[in-house]
């Protein structure tokens, strides 16, 4: 078994996307039908979306973990988001680090690069 999609509903999308963006996750606006205008992005095998609270959901609430390792070498800026955003950077050796951020919803986000 396997995640294929993750949404997350959120009050302040474009806050949101740019959170996650300086993190170094690109995202594409997306339509479906009659839903409403959104992000979309592929993490791996995973399709994570960003919408907007809608009528009958409330904002998302969960702690998420991200291997950004991925994505290659984070830029300056993404390194400088974590540093500002997180407690601690803890080194884990062998160049790889790990740090909780919090997001604009109050979600803790763990990284790992």
């Amino acid at each position: 078994m396997k995640i294929y999609l993750f949404v997350y509903y959120v009050e302040d999308i474009e806050k949101t996307k740019k959170f996650f963006t300086k993190l170094g996750i690109e995202f594409k606006e997306a339509k479906h039908g009659d839903a409403p205008t959104h992000y979309s992005t592929k993490l791996g095998d995973t399709v994570f979306e960003i919408y907007p609270v809608d009528k009958g959901c409330a904002p998302t609430h969960f702690r998420l973990g991200l291997d950004l390792s991925s994505l290659g070498k984070l830029s300056d800026e993404s390194l400088k988001f974590i540093k500002e955003n997180s407690e601690s950077i803890q080194s884990l050796g062998n160049g790889q680090f790990y740090s909780v951020v919090t997001d604009p919803v109050g979600n803790k986000i763990e990284v790992f690069w």
